[in-house]
């Protein structure tokens, strides 16, 4: 491999994986996922952070339909949704911990998601 600063840049990129605690309905969000935004065509690991404790939610219920208005305005796709909602917490918390889901309801889809090659 080459020597220069594009190639180490790129493999400091592909061995790190940060992942980002976000606001559940931030338009912001969206950068996360916009590889034409981001340095070296990234997709950053942004985690659906529930605002449910926060005291301007008056109505629980309302956080997660919030969240998926980023699709409905155009700002993720369906794919980049579930990557928000789902994928990247198991990634998260599974990675470290392959056990980290097992007796809980979502066993069999973190699996599959741990499975996958990314």
């Amino acid at each position: 491999m080459a020597s220069n600063g594009r190639t180490e840049a790129r493999a400091i990129h592909d061995r790190l994986k940060h992942y980002f605690g976000c606001e559940a309905d931030d338009p912001i969000n969206a950068w996360a996922f916009n590889r034409r935004a981001n340095a070296m065509g990234a997709r950053l690991n942004a985690i659906f952070s529930s605002d449910i404790g926060h005291m301007d939610v008056p109505d629980m219920t309302e956080v997660v339909p919030e969240a998926y208005e980023l699709v409905e305005h155009g700002l993720l796709t369906e794919d980049d949704f579930r990557d928000f909602i789902f994928d990247n917490a198991v990634r998260f918390w599974g990675e470290v911990n392959p056990d980290f889901f097992k007796g809980t309801v979502v066993e069999k889809q973190a699996a599959e998601v741990l499975a996958q090659r990314r």
